[in-house]
């Protein structure tokens, strides 16, 4: 029972790390995509921005459902 119990707390810390490492990414990349966008890069900042976006929105779609067949 305490390494179900010790499986469980590691699975849910590695889980809440994945997030916090993902959502620094997906700032990152809009910050990227916001400086190239004042530097006169609208083209390659809009590009930026947009694949950031549907990056994050797709690996969270999918998680989502992932963890529904789990279940």
């Amino acid at each position: 029972m305490q390494l179900e119990d010790y499986a469980i707390k590691e699975e849910l810390s590695q889980s809440r790390r994945g997030q916090n490492f993902g959502f620094a990414l997906g700032v990152l990349g809009l910050i990227l995509a916001t400086v190239l966008a004042l530097s006169g890069y609208e083209w390659v900042a809009g590009v930026f921005g947009t694949t950031t976006i549907v990056g994050l929105v797709t690996v969270f779609v999918i998680g989502k459902k992932a963890q529904r067949n789990q279940e």
